[in-house]
């Protein structure tokens, strides 16, 4: 019985420390310029905007187009339009937004949606104000946060979605 105590212990360590050692995330130093790659909300946090977005290779720009953007559901505007209340909405930065070398970053733009990103039969269009800052600091992926700001869509969004910014790293996504 003692011996199958001791196996058992000893497979269950195993696993934990192979598990341990494949997910072992990467630490990186997000001095300016800021670290390149994707950065999105951190896990399933409630009160976060749902926003997503890829900074470029030299750390100087949230790039535009259909590489940054977010989702949310639809404002009584939007749904007074013919957008669909129930299903969500996704819009996409239309141009690249400059961060600064302290790690500051803003933009207002005024933001299309298709009907296909309005799951509906009609397109919307309406204005995204989006601020923050990169920390700057040691940051591990996906445990630490990396960006914080605020996030304000009252043409688009409904009241409901939050206005705050919480995001971390994604090594994956890169």
């Amino acid at each position: 019985m003692k011996l199958l105590r001791i196996a058992s212990l000893t497979v269950a360590l195993i696993f934990v420390g192979g598990g341990l050692a494949q997910a072992t995330p990467r630490v990186v130093r997000s001095a300016p310029p800021f670290v390149a790659g994707f950065y999105s909300e951190q896990g399933t946090a409630k009160g976060v905007a749902f926003i997503e977005f890829f900074v470029s290779g030299n750390g100087k720009e949230i790039l535009g187009g259909h590489k940054s953007g977010g989702s949310c559901d639809a404002s009584s505007a939007l749904v007074a339009e013919g957008v669909q209340g129930t299903a969500g909405i996704t819009f996409f930065f239309p141009q690249s937004i400059p961060i600064s070398p302290s790690g500051a970053f803003s933009g207002t733009e005024t933001v299309t949606m298709t009907p296909y990103e309005t799951q509906s039969t009609v397109g919307g269009s309406g204005t995204i104000t989006i601020s923050g800052h990169f920390i700057k600091g040691k940051i591990v992926s996906y445990r630490t946060n990396a960006v914080v700001g605020t996030f304000n869509a009252p043409s688009i969004c409904a009241t409901t979605t939050p206005k705050r910014l919480v995001m971390q790293w994604d090594i994956n996504d890169l």
